[in-house]
């Protein structure tokens, strides 16, 4: 990397941070995660549509923005699970009903044989979302729609299960 040339003074009025025991180096690593901020922000205003929330009440409010928060996370982490562990298992995200009622639903392709690693999986509920497979790696609107429609499915299986037994 090219020898930084940032005075202490620019850091300390761009950051929040204390320049001191900070190298520019760091700061800029630190710098480069803001883009994952903004995806995670993206679902959290577009997916879950956190600013139509018409509640008047703060504490309300501060508990469902705690919760968008959870389900934003939980979509922007599997989204980068997928992009950066390729081999993750799929168990570290989904649950058995999840799995049965993606195989279920969306079909593999009969000419490439696919091993049943959390990728697959994911690229499965993106297709749930309105992926096709010539795009580029889905992104996470399309990852919020298709979780949103595999959450439905859940629930009509749940309530299924009740009645059929």
């Amino acid at each position: 990397m090219a020898n930084l040339h940032i005075r202490h003074e620019e850091i300390r009025r761009n950051t929040n941070t204390r320049a001191g025991p900070l190298s520019p180096c760091h700061l800029i690593c630190w710098y480069a995660q803001r883009w994952k901020i903004e995806l995670f922000q993206k679902v959290l205003k577009s997916g879950c549509r956190v600013e139509a929330a018409r509640l008047r009440i703060a504490e309300r409010l501060i508990k469902l923005i705690a919760l968008f928060c959870i389900l934003s996370w939980r979509i922007f982490w599997t989204t980068m699970v997928a992009r950066t562990v390729p081999c993750a298992p799929t168990k570290a995200v989904l649950t058995e009903t999840e799995v049965i009622l993606l195989d279920r639903t969306v079909r593999d392709r009969l000419s490439t044989p696919v091993a049943a690693t959390l990728p697959h999986y994911l690229m499965k509920i993106a297709c749930l979302g309105g992926y096709r497979a010539r795009d580029p790696p889905p992104g996470i609107i399309v990852m919020w729609r298709g979780w949103s429609r595999l959450t439905d499915m859940m629930l009509g299986a749940d309530a299924m299960q009740q009645i059929c037994g």
